[in-house]
């Protein structure tokens, strides 16, 4: 999974700005999801305070990750076959 934009990298795969929730209503180590051109995406804010927008499908069997995922520290969760992902996507 790779995300589009993250605080750390400033990776970003759009080539416009988007409206996504501000960081300052975000609780942190909280999934928030969000619907952009009926799609929903995930933004989080980890422990150590990086902030990710990516995808709210896991990879592997496409769980919606806004409604299973869990943060534990800096990794996001998926509990559905114990997949874990970093800040930058990888698993």
């Amino acid at each position: 999974m790779k995300p589009l934009l993250t605080s750390d990298n400033h990776t970003n795969d759009f080539n416009r700005w988007f409206y996504v929730p501000l960081t300052e209503n975000l609780q942190r180590t909280k999934l928030t999801g969000f619907k952009l051109f009926d799609h929903t995406y995930l933004v989080y804010q980890t422990s150590s305070n990086c902030v990710v927008v990516s995808d709210s499908i896991c990879p592997h069997r496409q769980a919606p990750l806004n409604l299973v995922g869990k943060l534990e520290g800096e990794l996001l969760h998926c509990p559905e076959h114990d997949y874990y992902f970093d800040t930058n996507g990888k698993g």
